[in-house]
């Protein structure tokens, strides 16, 4: 699976986000650490570890 053109997928979580914005509170969680590791592969495909832990970071996910 590619982690663009994923039109699809956008439009579901910007419906859950005005949900959660004009409802009640949610939390949506994007998880897996092979799914971080292919994201970030597909736009560098020579990252290191250093750039693994900078897109946990920003993402929110906590490394093993």
């Amino acid at each position: 699976m590619q982690f663009y053109n994923r039109e699809k997928e956008q439009q579901e979580l910007l419906r859950i986000r005005k949900i959660s914005y004009e409802q009640m509170s949610q939390m949506t969680l994007v998880v897996g650490t092979e799914v971080i590791k292919r994201i970030l592969s597909d736009f560098n495909p020579i990252y290191t570890n250093d750039d693994l832990l900078a897109l946990y970071t920003i993402t929110g996910g906590v490394p093993k």
